[in-house]
């Protein structure tokens, strides 16, 4: 499994994106980027700056945000509903164990009087 992180800041040589060869500065930082952990050419680390993080992300089919934020939403909606119906059906189970017993008592008791008035 390969050990991918986001950094703050590119420190490793050669400082810069392995794509677009750039650090994309914003206010004069560095914005973040991805650290492969990856050595190439000898020394060289494979960052990933936000930009071509962006633009690969685009080109494999990014979902919206406003697209997730209502999946997301959705999601928690359809949790709460089944936890509702979970609780529903558990005191359901319990009411119909409970009229169970009652019929096993019912049964019992018919047996008895048919064995005392036998």
């Amino acid at each position: 499994m390969p050990q991918i992180d986001m950094v703050r800041v590119m420190t490793k040589p050669p400082g810069r994106c392995g794509i677009c060869n750039t650090t994309p500065m914003e206010d004069g930082k560095p914005l973040p980027a991805i650290d492969t952990n990856v050595d190439v050419d000898w020394g060289n680390n494979l960052y990933i700056c936000s930009e071509c993080i962006n633009v690969i992300a685009d080109l494999a089919g990014r979902v919206d945000e406003a697209d997730h934020d209502n999946l997301v939403t959705a999601h928690e909606d359809l949790k709460a509903s089944h936890k509702t119906l979970r609780r529903r059906f558990k005191e359901q189970e319990r009411e119909m164990e409970i009229m169970l017993e009652g019929r096993r008592a019912e049964s019992k008791a018919k047996k008895k009087r048919k064995r005392t008035h036998a």
